[in-house]
């Protein structure tokens, strides 16, 4: 169950997470407190797991692509177009820079 704990700051960090294992035969539920960062590493790794699997798999950073039409400037949108594909490519390597030293800093090599 979320909590929010006391705080007059209300931001993201305020929240924990309460597990609760409940005894039925002593009736007992003891509750221990999580705190919200380590959700937040627990689902980093999970999701830095699933990038390695998909790597050992064969998949490469080619894999991973935007379909042509996303190229091309929508006239009905008044926004400055700078989806292009060097920017695409530029964003992909350094994303994948920054989750390859996720891997390493979790050691999940």
């Amino acid at each position: 169950m979320w909590t929010a704990n006391t705080s007059e700051k209300k931001q993201s960090t305020d929240y924990s997470f309460r597990r609760v294992t409940i005894d039925l035969s002593s009736g007992n539920s003891p509750q221990e407190l999580v705190p919200y960062r380590d959700l937040i590493y627990a689902t980093q790794r999970a999701n830095l797991r699933g990038l390695i699997l998909e790597r050992r798999q064969g998949t490469t950073l080619d894999d991973y692509a935007l379909p042509e039409r996303v190229y091309t400037r929508n006239p009905n949108v008044k926004l400055l177009h700078f989806i292009t594909p060097e920017f695409w490519q530029e964003l992909r390597q350094r994303v994948f820079t920054a989750f390859d030293g996720q891997i390493v800093h979790y050691g999940l090599q």
